[in-house]
């Protein structure tokens, strides 16, 4: 009853197109569309695991340098740095706590609330001419007291208190193992 009376308020709707609004049925998708979806999925996680083992993972350098995944998490080894005269670069800000390099993240200001317990002195005495013998632990290319970070082990994260006030964060980003995302 309501459809007449909308037909008639409407007036004019074609007959023919209403009966085939009516028998109109949604297509359905092809068989071989969703098995293709599929098998493209299939392609790019065996790329994607392709593209790891190749160039994610180094390859030759022995197991006990390999990124390794375990119920501890995941180990990021130690990196292996080149101190041969051949290759020039410029120095970052880095020391050397406990056999790991720490290298500079970034410069905060009115942060003392971050600064833990002091750890040592980093003494400054490595520049572009430094010979191997002298990447020794405390050195570094940058000097001064560093701390513990609250809230970061300290097997991460330390910081610098400066004398103006900043404070440089410095990270191990190699020879750690990653428990949680955060």
């Amino acid at each position: 009853m309501k459809s007449e009376r909308i037909l008639d308020a409407v007036g004019g709707i074609n007959e023919e197109a209403v009966r085939d609004a009516k028998a109109y049925k949604k297509a359905k998708p092809k068989g071989w569309l969703k098995w293709g979806a599929m098998a493209a999925c299939l392609c790019l996680v065996f790329g994607m695991a392709m593209y790891i083992q190749n160039y994610v993972l180094p390859d030759g350098q022995g197991e006990e340098s390999r990124i390794t995944v375990s119920d501890a998490g995941v180990s990021i080894p130690k990196l292996d740095v080149s101190l041969s005269n051949d290759i020039e670069a410029d120095m970052i800000g880095f020391f050397i706590y406990q056999g790991n390099c720490y290298v500079h993240y970034e410069w905060l200001e009115n942060a003392e609330e971050i600064v833990g317990e002091y750890l040592g002195t980093a003494t400054g005495l490595i520049d572009e001419w430094t010979p191997k013998d002298g990447y020794v632990e405390l050195a570094g290319s940058v000097k001064g007291d560093f701390y513990s970070v609250k809230g970061y082990d300290p097997s991460f994260m330390l910081c610098i208190v400066h004398e103006s006030g900043d404070i440089s964060t410095y990270v191990c980003n190699t020879g750690i193992t990653l428990k949680y995302g955060s």
